[in-house]
């Protein structure tokens, strides 16, 4: 008969695995954390800290913020992974916006796979409440670093969509004026966003 003793898997097993998932994707970040989840509860009292110092290629404060990833509903909600960046740092920071501002920041297209962390934190630190780390308000001209983003995200949808019309207007001189007003709409939003950046 089998005992428990001979089938309780060690350590090394639990690294291997975790380690075999690591950064692949999405998926795969999301994965990690559940391996990382398991390995806690299934190991002894004392192993999970050893595992993580000395066999895992992250931390333990990693490991902790990889578990809150891979325990959050909507990050693991299958018709959102199409939005999603494959970085845990930026998944981890998604993992802390409120529900109402997750759905939003999913609708008006500001997550998305290239969305990098400093957008997410400029997004968290436009909340009411305390600020994460850097001191909230404006930025120049009256914007709040979300609605920065969500312009970019319109302006860019607009001139995606349009583009191809606006080349076979038989008019070149408006053609030409709603070009260049695209394009001037375009690089003072990336200013702003600029500004975003500098924040973090």
């Amino acid at each position: 008969m089998t005992t428990a003793a001979t089938t309780r898997r060690d350590a090394k097993y639990y690294a291997e695995r975790i380690a075999g998932c690591w950064q692949k994707c999405v998926s795969g970040i999301i994965q990690t954390g559940q391996e990382i989840a398991v390995a806690r509860g299934e190991l002894a009292h004392g192993e999970f800290g050893k595992m993580c110092e000395a066999m895992l290629p992250f931390g333990r404060e990693t490991a902790f913020k990889l578990m809150s990833i891979a325990s959050d509903g909507r990050l693991l909600n299958v018709a959102r992974g199409q939005h999603l960046p494959p970085s845990w740092r930026t998944l981890y920071e998604i993992h802390q916006l409120p529900d109402k501002t997750f759905k939003r920041a999913i609708s008006d297209g500001i997550i998305h796979p290239g969305v990098h962390r400093r957008e997410i934190t400029a997004l968290r630190m436009s909340l009411p409440g305390p600020a994460p780390k850097a001191k909230r308000g404006r930025l120049k001209g009256g914007l709040r670093p979300t609605q920065v983003l969500r312009l970019l995200v319109t302006v860019d949808r607009v001139h995606e969509k349009h583009s191809a019309q606006i080349q076979k207007l038989p008019d070149e001189e408006r053609r030409v004026r709603i070009l260049k007003h695209l394009q001037a709409a375009k690089h003072e939003i990336q200013l702003y966003r600029d500004s975003v950046r500098r924040m973090n």
